[in-house]
């Protein structure tokens, strides 16, 4: 998969001071907050500084054996990857009504998720690292939603629950995942339900997009908003699932 890059665009970084940091958990290479503006609604997010240092001492851990591999909590939680911002912007701009049940699927840092709870929408932020479990949540508590929240969800093993809608971004890079992903969708969306995943344009999305038309509708949107007939390679594209005849 690569480096851990997060995306640079509308973001203001800087230190992170005051009690933000005293009720997060220790990472390496310490925390730090981005300032970010979409589509006209400021918001504050705490991440990683240094994400690939996240990830380097999870790989050092294992190989030093202080971490046995059933231990591994998902390392990928500590970057905002590339398609988090875009997804985040068109969330900001649905319909949905005030109250929508919402589910963020491998949340990480939750930008996506507090993009739901902006526009109204009751939200459960997952992942199957705590570790992104507990930062969402400090996020949304920082932008003034401390009634959001949360659940540690096995894609492999999903929860008996029913949500609105569903979303997600930058999960489809492991296509050896694909099916699980769609099993914990179809048994997590209720039957008038949507779901949205973002992606940046990954060759994965291709196989994705086959295996999610044998169980939803799909469209395809990019950035704009329009809509796309086949995946796109190297620019962003919205996946949006719905039940009913294919």
């Amino acid at each position: 998969m690569g480096r851990m890059i997060p995306s640079a665009r509308g973001v203001l970084q800087g230190s992170l001071q005051g009690s933000t940091q005293d009720r997060l958990f220790a990472v390496p290479g310490g925390w730090q907050e981005c300032r970010l503006e979409l589509c006209g609604v400021p918001l504050r997010l705490t991440i990683p500084a240094d994400p690939d240092r996240v990830l380097d001492a999870q790989v050092e851990a294992m190989h030093q054996g202080t971490l046995p591999d059933e231990a591994w909590p998902d390392p990928y939680w500590a970057a905002l990857w590339s398609a988090a911002t875009p997804t985040a912007e068109a969330v900001l701009q649905a319909t949905w009504p005030p109250g929508t049940r919402a589910l963020e699927l491998g949340c990480g840092a939750g930008l996506v998720g507090l993009a739901a709870l902006v526009r109204g929408c009751r939200v459960t932020f997952s992942d199957s690292a705590p570790q992104a479990t507990c930062l969402a949540l400090e996020n949304a508590r920082q932008n003034g939603f401390p009634e959001a929240q949360a659940q540690l969800i096995d894609w492999y093993d999903p929860p008996a629950a029913s949500y609105d809608v569903i979303l997600a971004s930058d999960v489809l890079y492991p296509c050896g995942s694909h099916g699980a992903i769609l099993r914990t969708i179809d048994r997590l969306l209720t039957p008038d339900g949507i779901c949205w995943i973002g992606d940046p344009g990954r060759y994965a999305a291709q196989a994705f997009h086959h295996a999610a038309a044998e169980r939803f509708r799909v469209a395809l949107r990019d950035r704009a908003g329009q809509e796309l007939g086949v995946p796109s390679v190297g620019e962003f594209q919205l996946f949006v699932l719905r039940r009913g005849a294919r």
